[in-house]
């Protein structure tokens, strides 16, 4: 019980000394885990722990890719979910049990690529640490270059349509309804460091923001500029496309 009750509670924290032993890729995954918050895990990451502690790295990235799918882009009830850990963490301790039989449960709650790809192209995000968390990790897919982004906390989030535009923008695009409906669409949101967002700050899209994103360093706000226009139409293209990278970097391997 009280080794137990250690790692429960190191859980929570990535740069425990218990995980040093593990290396950099578990931390790193573990510290995703608490950004994204699904402490329904936390009953699987102890008995793998103890019963196999070889496999923790891929059990957590199993349980990153989970989250975001079920969780954060699906938002699908946490019942099933609650349940489907329950009976992964009992079977990763029997004996004679593979690690992916305990997979096999896993699947059994998985979205599949369809409705991953349909919930992502309309879903809206509004918490930043969640908004930058998705973006940060796409650029780090899209880029192949993880340095890029050491600690995602440096981030800003950019509205490209801003929540306040200015006059720069088409009179539809300012309306209460439109921004109500597409200014925290994904498609619509991206990244830059702090000093960069504020510069770009209700400005219009073809007089101040795409000069401003093709200075950016990130990849995924880079790309900003092959857009002449910034409307409904482009918001939504920009968001199908992301959710054709998002399909293929959360996955369960």
């Amino acid at each position: 019980m009280k080794d137990s009750a250690i790692v429960y509670d190191a859980i929570r924290n990535s740069d425990h000394e218990i995980w040093i032993s593990y290396g950099a890729r578990c931390q790193k995954l573990l510290k995703d885990i608490q950004i994204l918050g699904p402490v329904q895990c936390y009953p699987l990451i102890l008995s793998t722990y103890f019963a196999k502690p070889t496999e923790l790295e891929t059990v957590l990235s199993w349980i990153v890719s989970l989250t975001v799918r079920y969780n954060i882009i699906c938002s699908k009830g946490t019942g099933n979910l609650e349940n489907a850990y329950a009976r992964a963490s009992s079977m990763m301790r029997k004996d004679g049990i593979k690690v992916n039989d305990v997979k096999k449960v896993l699947l059994d709650i998985w979205p599949l690529d369809e409705e991953f790809k349909t919930s992502f192209y309309q879903k809206t995000l509004t918490t930043p640490r969640i908004i930058k968390y998705i973006l940060a990790s796409l650029e780090m897919h899209i880029s192949s270059d993880h340095s890029l982004i050491p600690n995602p906390e440096i981030l800003s989030v950019e509205h490209i349509l801003p929540k306040k535009p200015n006059h720069d923008w088409p009179g539809i695009m300012r309306k209460e309804l439109f921004l109500k409906e597409y200014c925290n669409k994904i498609g619509n949101l991206t990244i830059l460091t702090e000093p960069m967002n504020r510069e770009s700050e209700s400005k219009g899209f073809l007089q101040h923001k795409k000069a401003i994103y093709a200075m950016s360093r990130y990849l995924i706000t880079q790309k900003l500029c092959e857009y002449d226009e910034w409307n409904e139409e482009n918001i939504s293209d920009r968001q199908k496309k992301l959710a054709d990278t998002a399909s293929d970097l959360w996955v369960i391997k």
